[in-house]
């Protein structure tokens, strides 16, 4: 173990990139320090202590990343690279191969994989499965990552010989992805005033950001995900594209709330989120329309 770590913190709902950071994190800390899915404070930035990653705080994007705090999160400045990528740069915790395939399905990269029997499909079996459950897809997630480095098994490849429950994960993760991906063959395209290429799906799958991912896949630079019978929206921008937008500064957030009130919904309910991605109010969820929304998108991006 290198050093001291009181805290790891990735975001709610972990996907591939987060399971990957704690689980290298873990490696190099010690597995009994504390993991919590969720925004850091500011204090906790400054901590180097409290390892963070794939995560950061509005406001403080400028130790977002920071390797000599223990900030790993990738967004924006270092959105070539992974914060799975970035962590083992510094402590090479993880093996490599495994690193770089992480890396390359966060940033949507060409890997050669199976095509339904690889580390990505494997974990959106996980994610789907323990749903709402953070804790249990970080540590089912690490506990995969374990069995590969113990094995020797490659991630694009999992259709050898696999312990009984990663078999049911993968086969729950190739069913998801294969409705996904019908689902998305119908996503709405439209353009903005600024040229960037908007992606629109109505789901009602329960994990939005598999979803964007998938279209973001498709070359989508804007996706967004829309449950009408929860009224819930999410949009995110493709950081990695070379027309990538940020929903706050281009006055997105504040366009879409002012919507909002002029239709009656209450001040305490708003928009929110990051500079790459924000959902719609919660817990009431949004007052407008797809049409609406796609509207103010297209005027503001």
């Amino acid at each position: 173990m290198q050093g001291k770590a009181t805290l790891i913190i990735t975001h709610t709902n972990p996907d591939l990139d987060a399971i990957g950071f704690v689980y290298s994190a873990r490696k190099v800390f010690g597995f009994n320090v504390p993991v919590r899915c969720g925004l850091p404070t500011r204090d906790q930035l400054e901590d180097p202590t409290v390892i963070v990653g794939d995560v950061g705080l509005p406001g403080c994007e400028h130790i977002g990343y920071n390797p000599d705090l223990n900030n790993f999160d990738h967004h924006y400045s270092y959105a070539d690279r992974s914060a799975t990528f970035l962590l083992n740069q510094k402590f090479h915790a993880l093996q490599q191969d495994i690193v770089e395939y992480i890396d390359a399905v966060d940033l949507w990269r060409p890997i050669r994989e199976e095509p339904e029997a690889n580390l990505k499909v494997a974990i959106a079996g996980i994610r789907m499965q323990h749903t709402g459950a953070d804790r249990k897809i970080l540590d089912e997630g690490g506990e995969l990552l374990k069995w590969l480095e113990e094995t020797g098994q490659k991630p694009g490849d999992l259709s050898g010989s696999l312990p009984s429950k990663f078999k049911v994960y993968l086969q729950i993760g190739a069913d998801v992805l294969r409705r996904i991906r019908k689902d998305n063959q119908a996503m709405q395209r439209c353009r903005t005033k600024k040229g960037r290429l908007v992606g629109y799906v109505q789901t009602a799958f329960p994990i939005f950001s598999i979803v964007k991912e998938d279209m973001f896949a498709r070359g989508i630079d804007i996706a967004v995900v829309h449950n009408p019978e929860k009224r819930r929206f999410s949009i995110a921008s493709n950081i990695l594209g070379n027309r990538g937008a940020n929903l706050k500064k281009e006055g997105l957030v504040e366009a879409l709330n002012q919507a909002e009130r002029e239709k009656g919904s209450p001040y305490d309910q708003s928009w929110g989120g990051h500079e790459d991605r924000i959902g719609s109010p919660k817990p009431l969820g949004s007052l407008l329309s797809a049409e609406e929304v796609l509207e103010i998108i297209k005027d503001r991006l």
